[in-house]
């Protein structure tokens, strides 16, 4: 009996230690951690650029002689395929937090964030966003990061608020 009431102890004292709420008189920001950084976009504006460099290739949507793939985050590749051993990247839609998208005639229909955009494709050089419904998707907290712990306080003069990534903090000042 002695034993069983000893480890119940232990268990709670353990349990009870653990588990202390965030009190920035008592919390001081460790100097590194893993943390959550907020990813800024200073434009929402969806337009047609150059080709850009492939980084982090996404899904791929074919349709007649040209490939759209999803450079995650920021928009869409849009490649020639007529000559399959010889690609030629055409354009980038710049699309901010990008993640997925699906093509319907001359219809690109994708995510910017949270929103879904529909872009007219009809002529790649000249795309017009026909529609965007707002809030559509719940893909980004824009106010905190997707998992508890520390992370770069949001700073709204470096633009809206896209996505986070986790990498190594630097005496972090916020704490969900």
């Amino acid at each position: 009996m002695k034993f069983t009431s000893f480890i119940i102890l232990i268990f709670v004292f353990l349990v009870g230690a653990g588990c202390k709420p965030y009190d920035p008189d008592q919390n001081i920001p460790p100097k590194q951690v893993e943390g959550w950084s907020p990813i800024y976009a200073s434009s929402s504006a969806i337009k047609t650029v150059d080709a850009q460099k492939i980084d982090k290739g996404g899904k791929i949507y074919s349709k007649g002689n040209l490939l759209y793939q999803i450079e995650t985050g920021k928009g869409i590749h849009v490649i020639d395929i007529s000559e399959p051993k010889q690609p030629q990247k055409l354009k980038f839609i710049e699309v901010n937090g990008c993640q997925d998208m699906a093509i319907l005639g001359n219809v690109l229909y994708a995510n910017s964030v949270n929103d879904l955009v529909t872009i007219d494709i009809s002529d790649i050089n000249k795309i017009e966003v026909t529609d965007q419904k707002e809030n559509v998707f719940h893909l980004v907290n824009k106010n905190r990061p997707p998992a508890r712990g520390w992370f770069e306080c949001i700073d709204p003069s470096k633009g809206e608020v896209i996505g986070w990534e986790l990498k190594t903090l630097y005496t972090p000042k916020c704490l969900y």
